[in-house]
C-alpha cells in the first residue's frame, strides 16, 4: 500500500469523523458509504442495519434499473449475515474461482465486481448492521483495505451510540416534565379543595 493511499485514507477518516460529530444532512450511514468508496477501490458499497431483521438502508454505485438488482442484494445480504454471525470481517477474494456457497455469486461476477468484503458494525459486541463492499479485482481486498473499512464501521457505531443516548436523554426529560405537570395538577387540586371550605363559609355569612 503506497504512502499516498494511506494519506488519502487518513484524510477520509478525518473528514468522516468531523461529519459524524456534527449533524449529517443525508444520514450518517450515507456518509460512511461515501467514505468507503472514496477511501478504497470499491465500485459499490451497501449499508445494512440489523434490528429484528436485516434491512438495506443505503447504497452507493449501484444501478437501480438493473433487472438483477434484487438477486445482487440477496447475495450482499448473505455476506452481511456472515460477518454479523462471526462478528468479524468476511471476504470473498474471487467469486469467479470460488463461489463460496453464495447462491447469487454470478450477479457479482456479471456486475464486474467478483471480490467482496463485508464488515460488521458492533455496539459492545452486539451486531447492529454491516457494510458490504464490491471490488473489481482480488488485489483490491488487501488487509489494509479491510482494516480501513473496519475503522469506518467503528465510527458508524460511535455515531449510532450518540444518537441513541440523545434519544434516551430526551425521553428522560419528557418523563420528568410529565411527572412535574402531574405533581402541579395534584397540588392545584389540593389547594382548590382546601380553599373551597372557607370560601363556602364566607358566602354563607354574607347571605
Amino acid at each position: 500500500m503506497s504512502q499516498a493511499v494511506r494519506l488519502i485514507r487518513l484524510e477520509v477518516l478525518h473528514d468522516l469523523s468531523q461529519r459524524l460529530a456534527g449533524e449529517s444532512v443525508g444520514g450518517y450511514l450515507g456518509d460512511c458509504l461515501d467514505a468507503l468508496v472514496s477511501g478504497t477501490a470499491a465500485k459499490s458499497a451497501i449499508a445494512f442495519t440489523l434490528d429484528e431483521r436485516l434491512e438495506l438502508v443505503a447504497d452507493r454505485g449501484l444501478d437501480s434499473s438493473r433487472r438483477s438488482l434484487a438477486a445482487l442484494m440477496r447475495g450482499a445480504s448473505t455476506f452481511a449475515e456472515r460477518c454479523l454471525a462471526t462478528r468479524k470481517p468476511v471476504k470473498a477474494v474471487d467469486l469467479r474461482v470460488d463461489r463460496d456457497g453464495v447462491d447469487d455469486a454470478g450477479e457479482f461476477v456479471a456486475l464486474g465486481t467478483p471480490s467482496v468484503v463485508a464488515v460488521p458494525t458492533l455496539d459492545l459486541r452486539t451486531p447492529i448492521g454491516a457494510f458490504v463492499l464490491l471490488f473489481a479485482t482480488p488485489n483490491d481486498v488487501d488487509l489494509e483495505t479491510v482494516a480501513f473499512a473496519g475503522s469506518v464501521a467503528n465510527l458508524a457505531v460511535l455515531r449510532a451510540q450518540r444518537d441513541r443516548h440523545r434519544g434516551e436523554k430526551l425521553s428522560t426529560e419528557q418523563q420528568e416534565e410529565t411527572a412535574h405537570m402531574v405533581s402541579l395538577g395534584l397540588l392545584t387540586a389540593t389547594v382548590a379543595h382546601e380553599l373551597r371550605g372557607p370560601a363556602g363559609a364566607l358566602l354563607l355569612q354574607q347571605e
